[in-house]
């Protein structure tokens, strides 16, 4: 039996050195050897010390005469993979996962517009994705991403560090099973109709609009009647897609 708690001991002094950047992305832990000497432990104990961080997504491990474990920081999509791991352990459905995003994205907005350097942490990123909305505008398969993306855009830059996290994982499962069931059925959903896309362009329009001044409860609301619009209403997701349908996590595998 290897002594869990002993390897649990050395991941977590590797995880710490990770956090605090002392291991950058992409640079390499110590040889197995290294970190037998350094921690006083066997071999046994450092491969599960190192399987513990692989499971969780913060290194790659190559075997080999050339092999190493690669440093990998958290990303967004590795949390959202984790995420849609556990909703779909649980079977939950594509419905249950909408109505939290519905729920939780006003607030985001409303956050995003409170922040005092919104000029700066804010408004360049949701203009950079608006912009590239405007010219996919008669492209249906590239503005369903980019539609998604103004939504993660939102979450990562409300300022609000656990919000961004939950929401912008949330919206990222949400893109990979949307994109899946839209493009599969090669038809795009709502999306298919240009004037869809005209009034999704619009509402991010107004959205940012009043985000530039500063107006929580404006944006707040204008994110609650943009989502009850877009999401809501009889022709569109509860009748291009059945969301009944669990989510599926391989779809965010890459």
């Amino acid at each position: 039996m290897v002594p869990r708690r002993l390897a649990e001991y050395v991941a977590d002094q590797l995880r710490q050195r990770i956090f605090s950047g002392e291991m950058t992305e992409g640079s390499v832990l110590p040889k197995q050897d290294d970190l037998i000497r350094e921690f006083d432990v066997g071999l046994v104990t450092v491969r599960e010390a190192l399987r513990i961080l692989e499971v969780e997504g913060l290194i790659t491990v190559k075997r080999g005469n050339l092999g190493g474990s690669i440093v990998h920081r958290p990303e967004r999509w590795r949390i959202a993979y984790m995420l849609a791991l556990s909703l779909q352990s649980q079977s939950v459905g594509l419905a249950d996962l909408l109505k939290t995003v519905v729920m939780l994205e006003p607030l985001c907005a409303a956050a995003c517009a409170n922040r005092p350097d919104r000029e700066t942490k804010v408004l360049p990123q949701l203009n950079a994705v608006l912009a590239e909305q405007r010219e996919a505008i008669d492209d249906p398969d590239r503005f369903i991403g980019l539609a998604v993306k103004f939504h993660v855009e939102m979450a990562s830059t409300c300022g609000i560090a656990t919000m961004s996290l939950v929401l912008g994982a949330l919206e990222y499962v949400w893109q990979a099973q949307v994109d899946h069931l839209a493009r599969g059925a090669e038809r795009y959903g709502a999306f298919a109709d240009r004037e869809t896309r005209l009034r999704a362009l619009e509402d991010h329009e107004h959205m940012i609009t009043l985000i530039a001044a500063g107006d929580a409860a404006g944006a707040e609301n204008a994110a609650r009647e943009h989502m009850s619009e877009s999401h809501h209403r009889p022709n569109r997701w509860d009748h291009d897609f059945d969301l009944a349908i669990e989510i599926d996590a391989s779809l965010l595998r890459r």
